[in-house]
C-alpha cells in the first residue's frame, strides 16, 4: 500500500489563485503549473490558508482535480 504525500492547499490573498504548498518552501499554481520556493516571511504576507478548501480536498482528492480541469479560483 502506498502513502498519499500530504499537501497543504493556500490561496493567493491578491490574486485568489490556488496554489499547492508541497513543504520546503515549495509553492506550485494549481491552475498554471508555475512552481517556485517562497521565503516564510513572503509566504505569510501572500497567502491564506483556506481551512474548509483544505478539509474538503482531504476527504476528496478529486477536488483538485476538478479545481485544476475548470480552472476555478477563490471569490474574493
Amino acid at each position: 500500500m502506498t502513502e498519499e504525500k500530504q499537501v497543504a492547499i493556500v490561496v493567493s490573498k491578491n490574486s485568489r489563485d490556488i496554489y499547492i504548498y508541497h513543504g520546503d518552501k515549495k509553492y506550485e499554481n494549481i491552475t498554471t503549473g508555475a512552481k517556485g520556493k517562497i521565503k516564510d516571511e513572503d509566504a505569510n504576507k501572500h497567502f491564506a490558508i483556506p481551512a474548509t478548501l483544505n478539509h474538503m480536498v482531504e476527504k476528496n482528492k478529486n477536488l483538485l482535480e476538478l479545481i485544476k480541469k475548470l480552472n476555478l479560483q477563490l471569490e474574493k
